[in-house]
């Protein structure tokens, strides 16, 4: 189990996670509103803007925790949700700008910021099992 927990918290096993759903997130804001898959039930694109930044904030969170071991835990956790927010800001942006069939929409962007401020409460109560996960490795 150990020897699990420590290729999951490998930094560039983190980066190429990170950087994976950073650009599934990209191509599935960018593409055509009629290109989305459809799912078999409804579900709020508020709540996926809200899962996913928040899981954009852990994943790159993680990476930086295990990248800059000498930057402080509050420090790698701050950089990462600003990066996370300010992503979908640009993200949102972009949809405006270069896909006929959406616009931008300042709910996404909060609904954006509740999920990040969602993950980075959470990880701020982690604190503790996370540092201790992070010297195993």
């Amino acid at each position: 189990m150990i020897k699990l927990i420590k290729s999951l918290l490998a930094p560039k096993f983190l980066f190429v996670l990170a950087l994976t759903y950073t650009i599934a997130i990209t191509v599935g804001s960018l593409m055509r509103s009629e290109e989305i898959p459809k799912i078999g039930f409804e579900i709020s694109d508020k709540v996926i803007h809200f899962i996913a930044y928040g899981f954009l904030l852990v994943f790159w969170f993680l990476f930086a925790l295990t990248t800059f071991r000498n930057t402080r835990y509050i420090k790698n956790l701050l950089t990462a949700a600003l990066f996370s927010l300010v992503y979908g800001i640009i993200i949102e942006v972009l949809q405006g700008v270069m896909v006929l069939s959406r616009q931008a929409d300042f709910q996404d962007v909060i609904a954006n910021f509740a999920g990040i401020t969602f993950a980075f409460l959470i990880l701020v109560l982690l604190r503790n099992k996370i540092i201790t996960l992070k010297s195993i490795n």
